[in-house]
């Protein structure tokens, strides 16, 4: 289900992943780039973050599934100078951050322009947590923030706003799960990594809020809905009408 991409400055393809396997831009799985720690029913299994100030080091942090067996959020190194220039995971590889994680991870820039924020939210809680990714790593202490409903490991998207100034989860739930569908939106401080000011929507009956989208002024989000016996739906909401 999840799955992640990243292109150069000229947008040709460098590497790509499933959040369980690496390909090089030859779509050939790269010599250290197997064993992920990702799921193949995870909503979000892989996502890619380039360090900042570097030209060759990336991280992809990957997400269990609630059916998977590895639990939790991992990070890996990657350095595009290995392998003959066509990438490889370094020895820095499935390092774990959270050991029973959502199926939801995102990312946005610092509020200084640079550094990166990754949040992603503990299993059975309301507890979400941020690290910051800077030139010099992964901050290994997060930010924590305990905020709205309740939640075990609902599948669903996390996704920050183009600006960085809203998170945005969804929350699909079977029938046994803890706490409910919804649509969880949050303001988020990009200096501090803190959530704020949470916003829910429950959805009509049967209705299981999964991919979420914001538009390009950050105003509009979209939500896409799976629907018991019948075809998706897609809702559209207007962020600034109160």
């Amino acid at each position: 289900e999840g799955c992640a991409s990243i292109a150069d400055q000229n947008g040709d393809i460098l590497f790509y992943t499933d959040g369980m396997l690496v390909y090089n831009k030859n779509h050939t799985v790269m010599p250290n780039g197997s064993g992920m720690l990702g799921s193949s029913s995870s909503s979000q299994s892989g996502i890619i973050i380039k360090q900042p100030g570097s030209t060759n080091i990336y991280y992809i942090f990957s997400v269990d599934g609630v059916s998977g067996n590895n639990g939790g959020l991992h990070y890996s190194e990657l350095n595009m100078t290995l392998d003959g220039g066509l990438g490889d995971l370094t020895i820095n590889k499935n390092i774990n951050l959270i050991p029973n994680t959502c199926e939801k991870i995102t990312a946005c820039q610092h509020q200084n322009g640079y550094d990166y924020w990754i949040i992603s939210r503990v299993e059975n809680s309301n507890t979400y947590h941020a690290y910051l990714l800077t030139s010099s790593g992964i901050n290994l202490t997060p930010v924590v923030t305990n905020i709205g409903p309740l939640h075990d490991n609902t599948w669903g998207y996390l996704k920050a706003s183009p600006n960085g100034n809203r998170l945005v989860a969804a929350n699909s739930c079977s029938a046994s799960c803890l706490g409910a569908n919804s649509i969880d939106i949050f303001d988020f401080d990009k200096n501090s990594g803190l959530l704020s000011n949470v916003r829910v929507i429950y959805p009509t009956a049967n209705r299981r809020p999964y991919g979420v989208e914001f538009s390009q002024n950050n105003n509009l989000l979209y939500i896409s809905f799976s629907v018991q016996s019948s075809p998706a739906d897609i809702f559209q909401y207007d962020l600034i009408a109160g």
